[in-house]
């Protein structure tokens, strides 16, 4: 069943659609329709129908080459590279980012290059090739810095930090993910600034400094709260749950996770109450309340 969030996104896609199509129709083999057959394929992966999309990308394609417009070709496969990414495909995702680079180079469209390595820089963090994230995130970030687009910045900042990480280099992962705050504060983008302060808590939790991870944690709820996102509150609130649970503080843990099952349940996120009932479960067994543990977590496969 679609939440009710997907469905507005849903007819929001498809009333986007339905005016490019129009627009479309009547647009000549120029530069234009290249827009425009990109920005369908763009709406048609947002919406999961990625056989579509790709053939709107296809024809993007084959018309940029033939208009020798090199930047939509470039975005085209860019888009291609994100359809690969959201089935998971990363290896065939970072060939048609490479694609769209290498089209941007011959340009010199900075501002593309940027965006090319920082996706390329996504998948190979994906790939668990942290090495080479680091190697393309500075590439994009030297760029992003020459340009001036502080967003872009911090994305770099971001990735790089995320990648050390997961190298277990957590002093350096958190000063990075302090520079990428700096610079998502400078771009005036507020939900730049609460995935920074979620990342930085990440990156304490991993430390093991409890207190600064669940500080950021509530630091990055604050903003959510203040736009009026609901749906990704629920989520830092099992975070911050699993926080109490690696102090072995199961009774704050639980109402953590209770707190969140409330949320999830209103925004009918379904995905997320089954992780949330697997976390309500593993914090029953840390009580040794057996009996519990096993109900809740055999509900997940009823939701």
């Amino acid at each position: 069943m679609l939440t009710a969030i997907n469905l507005f996104a849903q007819k929001k896609g498809l009333q986007a659609i339905d005016s490019l199509k129009t627009i479309l129709i009547h647009s000549a083999a120029d530069t234009q329709r290249v827009n425009v057959l990109n920005l369908l394929g763009w709406e048609y992966m947002n919406l999961g129908d990625f056989v579509t999309a790709k053939k709107y990308v296809n024809k993007s394609i084959q018309l940029s080459a033939y208009l020798d417009y090199s930047k939509g070709e470039a975005y085209a496969y860019k888009l291609f590279g994100d359809v690969c990414s959201n089935k998971g495909e990363f290896s065939n995702a970072n060939r048609y980012f490479f694609t769209a680079l290498n089209l941007s180079k011959r340009r010199n469209d900075k501002t593309a290059i940027a965006d090319y390595y920082q996706s390329i820089a996504w998948m190979q963090y994906a790939l668990g090739d942290y090495d080479d994230t680091l190697s393309n995130c500075q590439q994009g970030l030297s760029i992003s810095k020459e340009i001036g687009d502080n967003l872009s910045v911090s994305v770099c900042f971001s990735i790089k930090a995320l990648a050390l990480c997961n190298q277990g280099k957590y002093q350096e992962s958190i000063n990075n993910h302090f520079d990428a705050i700096k610079y998502a504060l400078n771009s005036n983008d507020t939900n730049a600034v609460s995935v920074c302060y979620n990342n930085l808590a990440l990156a304490y939790s991993a430390q093991g400094n409890y207190p600064e991870a669940i500080r950021y944690y509530y630091k990055a709820m604050k903003i959510y709260e203040a736009n009026n996102e609901k749906t990704p509150i629920p989520y830092t609130l099992m975070n911050i749950g699993d926080v109490y649970f690696e102090q072995e503080n199961f009774t704050e843990a639980l109402n953590k996770y209770n707190e969140a099952w409330e949320k999830l349940r209103a925004l009918n996120q379904k995905n997320g109450m089954a992780n949330c009932f697997i976390g309500l479960g593993n914090i029953y067994v840390a009580l040794g309340n057996y009996t519990v543990a096993k109900k809740t977590i055999l509900k997940k496969p009823l939701i």
